[in-house]
């Protein structure tokens, strides 16, 4: 009888967990017909689509903001955060770079020192986080 330790993986974090659930609802949706959808509902739908597309937009930029802080983009064999956002997410130059401006204007940074710096635009900052859109 050979002695044998089982490992269980770790807990997948919650956040982990709404990113695949949302994954699902975009496949879910793509896979609806729109054929039962009035006129009125797809006018809605589409301002619906653009909020939604802005509120990731900003919690995409969340996320690079702890790619940054955490100095992951140095992990991932990247040499700076611009490189990493073009490499990882497969964007053009002028893409993450336009990121990497919305990130620095409304984003909360962290100074050499580790200190959390303020949104150069708080205005803008305070807007994305309640709604999602400026």
């Amino acid at each position: 009888m050979s002695d044998s330790v089982t490992v269980d993986p770790p807990p997948m974090s919650l956040l982990v967990k709404k990113y695949q659930q949302l994954q699902d609802v975009v496949a879910d949706i793509a896979a609806t017909s729109a054929a039962d959808v009035d006129d009125v509902q797809v006018a809605e739908l589409v301002r619906v689509n653009e909020r939604v597309v802005r509120a990731l937009a900003f919690q995409g930029l969340k996320r690079l903001q702890e790619v940054n802080d955490r100095g992951l983009f140095r992990k991932a064999g990247q040499s700076t955060l611009h490189r990493f956002v073009m490499s990882e997410l497969r964007v053009t130059r002028g893409d993450a770079s336009s990121r990497l401006k919305a990130l620095d204007a409304a984003g909360e940074l962290l100074s050499m020192q580790g200190e959390a710096l303020p949104p150069k635009c708080p205005a803008a900052a305070q807007a994305l986080a309640s709604t999602g859109s400026v």
